[in-house]
């Protein structure tokens, strides 16, 4: 989606609303495997604080609020195929 490609925005404020709305508005089953690895690769190694503070707020209080098994969270990830990610 259009939203993804906006989490590399040159500007903070949009790469950290587009995390936002990825929070709120898109659910993790409608993303691929490598798009949520991509997103989380790139949220918390993004130089801006607030924008790895928006995608820590996604992972813990949206997508993991809603798969409290950490493996079945952990699979949704395919932490096998992306290790080095994973890491």
């Amino acid at each position: 989606p259009f939203i993804i490609r906006r989490t590399r925005d040159i500007s903070d404020e949009v790469r950290t609303e587009a995390y936002n709305v990825l929070s709120e508005k898109v659910g993790l089953k409608h993303l691929t495997v490598p798009q949520r690895v991509a997103l989380i690769e790139w949220g918390l190694k993004d130089r801006s604080q607030k924008v790895q503070e928006s995608c820590k707020k996604m992972i813990c209080k949206f997508w993991m609020r809603k798969y409290t098994d950490i493996v079945t969270f952990l699979k949704l990830f395919d932490i096998t195929e992306f290790e080095e990610s994973a890491e």
